[in-house]
């Protein structure tokens, strides 16, 4: 009797023991998956990551919950206004009279403003060569906190464009953010080294931007970096505002929410008693 009680006891141990192996081997499998989906995931935004560098594609959802450090903006005009060379001279205060216009660039540089280290993006898409092309509306508008639109104060048909432009930031805003259609955005009137072969007078152009609300400034790509250096400082300056106001809006109304819900609360409740 001794002996099959023995032999039951091995064998009840050994049958936990197999438990116990199959526990941790499904364990450890669930870890491998878990780990696994980790990496694809990892290695799926890094190569999305990529993609966006090699590309210079802005990516296609809006920034609902964006760290206010990161300051998007959006590089908009017609071919051959400049405004790639407006942006390299910001960027690195060098004068590159010659661009590709028919590839999307995302730029990225590392700068601080007012003691705040901020990263800064800035999309430069293909120019666009004629005032009825809807050029805004094909790029995720919502991306950019702000946009620099830019058009060559010799060449009358980018001013017309870059009226155009003005009025798509406007409307895709109003259609897309609602509420949030004020977004920071600058008129440059490029090239002013040509001024005398110019086509848009200064008034023109500031009596365009008093119509949108906005900053307005000639400069020169080819000769200044402190003028383009300063427009883009105020335009990140307007950002940060712009982003600050809205992060104090939305805790204002999650507060205004809250107190609501209680109150419903605690007033059904006294009704109750």
């Amino acid at each position: 009797m001794f002996k099959e009680d023995s032999q039951r006891g091995a064998a009840v141990c050994s049958a936990v023991a197999e438990l116990l192996s199959q526990g941790q081997r499904a364990a450890a499998e669930r870890r491998g998956r878990r780990r696994t989906g980790r990496e694809n995931k990892e290695e799926g935004r890094r190569g999305e990551e990529t993609r966006l560098r090699g590309k210079g594609q802005p990516p296609g959802c809006p920034r609902r919950c964006a760290d206010m450090n990161d300051i998007k903006l959006a590089l908009l005009g017609s071919r051959g206004a400049g405004k790639s060379a407006v942006l390299v001279r910001f960027l690195t205060k060098r004068f590159i009279g010659e661009y590709a216009s028919n590839t999307n660039s995302l730029y990225r540089k590392r700068l601080s403003i007012d003691g705040r280290q901020l990263n800064l993006e800035v999309f430069d898409p293909c120019s666009q060569q004629n005032v009825e092309s809807r050029c805004i509306l094909e790029e995720p508008v919502d991306w950019a906190d702000g946009f620099v639109v830019v058009y060559d104060i010799s060449d009358r048909l980018s001013f017309l464009n870059a009226k155009n432009v003005l009025c798509q930031i406007k409307e895709a805003r109003m259609e897309s953010c609602k509420s949030e259609a004020d977004v920071p955005v600058c008129l440059v009137g490029n090239k002013q080294d040509l001024c005398h072969v110019r086509q848009v007078s200064e008034d023109e152009g500031r009596s365009l931007a008093q119509e949108h609300k906005c900053p307005f400034q000639e400069v020169s790509a080819a000769e200044d970096h402190q003028e383009i250096s300063g427009l883009f400082t105020k335009l990140i300056r307007g950002v940060m505002e712009h982003l600050k106001h809205r992060t104090d809006r939305r805790r204002y109304s999650g507060s205004k929410s809250m107190v609501k819900l209680i109150n419903n609360v605690f007033g059904k409740r006294r009704k109750s008693v």
